[in-house]
């Protein structure tokens, strides 16, 4: 077949989705459990990972082991190329490229982590490593494509962003379980979780706000954004998406969150409520790996 979904550029995006969802998802996770969760919780909340880290595990790792030939096909005559190891050596020689001769082994190192299952003292190390290789990738796509100085805070401001939204979209599955049924002796650890979790998840919305309008302004220039292609139609869908989870988030700490005490329908609302917000973040990521790989400007 020569077009549809079976082209490189339709699987781009795919391999994209698989990259960046199982990081920021792992960042955001293990953030929560080990920086605010108390000893018995944070190995409740491990454990109950570790079925979903096999998942995340699988995917990344399908995600990191498909860019060399992904990009081998693009640049090649299709599939057939994407064995083609000097064309592998051709892109780790571009400037697009470097980046990878280190990213690639991390993230393999990282999807086979996930797979056995790090343990406690490990989780910490993996935390770091994912929070490494997810800063990293602002150091390619449009972000890298900025000249000179501006370019350098660009990708700075890049990083910033998939950071906090990791630590945003990551967190919530987490938050997700403490709502649930965790063990009686451990109902406690949950409340100081959740209250100590507001304030810093505020800032790391705000921040990843910030970052995102930024990074928009960085890319379009103001003429740009109001200048109508699919680039922006995808970022715009993006952001009604973003607006719909801070409006979720908003309703979650204000309305909600005070009424948790008259009985167990705010907790059921809560649930749902994150459990959509978990959604929405996902399909958010989802468009940003379709948009991506499009020129801003045609």
């Amino acid at each position: 077949m020569d077009g549809g979904l079976a082209t490189p550029d339709a699987w781009r995006p795919v391999a994209r989705t698989l990259l960046l969802l199982p990081l920021l998802l792992t960042w955001g996770y293990l953030a929560l459990a080990l920086c605010l969760g108390r000893p018995g919780l944070r190995l409740w909340l491990l454990a109950r990972a570790r079925l979903s880290a096999r998942l995340l595990g699988a995917l990344l790792l399908l995600g990191i082991s498909s860019q060399l030939p992904l990009q081998a096909a693009l640049v090649g005559e299709g599939w057939t190329d994407a064995f083609n190891l000097p064309l592998w050596q051709l892109y780790l020689a571009t400037e697009a490229g470097h980046g990878w001769r280190w990213q690639l082994p991390l993230g393999l190192l990282l999807a086979l982590w996930l797979l056995v299952g790090p343990g406690i003292h490990g989780s910490r190390w993996l935390w770091g490593f994912s929070g490494l290789l997810l800063a990293s990738l602002a150091l390619g796509g449009h972000a890298a494509a900025t000249a000179a100085g501006l370019g350098l805070a660009h990708q700075l401001n890049q990083a910033l962003h998939l950071l906090t939204t990791g630590l945003w979209l990551g967190s919530l599955p987490g938050v997700l379980l403490c709502l649930g049924q965790p063990p009686p002796d451990l109902r406690d650890d949950v409340q100081h979780l959740l209250r100590g979790y507001s304030l810093p998840g505020q800032i790391c919305v705000a921040l990843a706000l910030l970052s995102g309008a930024l990074n928009s302004l960085l890319i379009l220039g103001p003429d740009g954004l109001l200048r109508l292609t699919p680039y922006s139609a995808l970022l715009l869908a993006k952001v009604l998406v973003v607006a719909t989870m801070v409006v979720l988030a908003l309703a979650n700490r204000y309305l909600l969150v005070p009424r948790l005490g008259q009985g167990p329908q705010a907790w059921q609302l809560l649930r749902q409520a994150t459990a959509m917000e978990i959604a929405l973040g996902v399909v958010a990521v989802a468009l940003v790996a379709v948009f991506a790989g499009l020129d801003p400007f045609s």
